[in-house]
């Protein structure tokens, strides 16, 4: 049986730590940023009946109709 040494437990802890600490700053920044990479940034015009413009539908079509579902 191989056993783990006390520090790289530690080392280890601290990688998962700071990976979640990112996942979270990204999806708070997602949900409440205040910059272009927000939600409430993603669709900035709506149209009648409710259609959105995208962000980048002016300059990039084919990467923008992409995530559109």
């Amino acid at each position: 049986m191989r056993t783990i040494d006390p520090l790289q437990r530690y080392r280890g802890s601290l990688w998962r730590r700071a990976a979640l600490e990112s996942v979270n700053d990204a999806v708070m920044y997602f949900k409440n940023g205040a910059g272009n990479g927000s939600i409430e940034k993603a669709v900035y015009f709506l149209h009648p009946g409710y259609l959105g413009q995208w962000q980048e539908a002016g300059r990039d079509q084919g990467h923008t109709t992409r995530s559109c579902r």
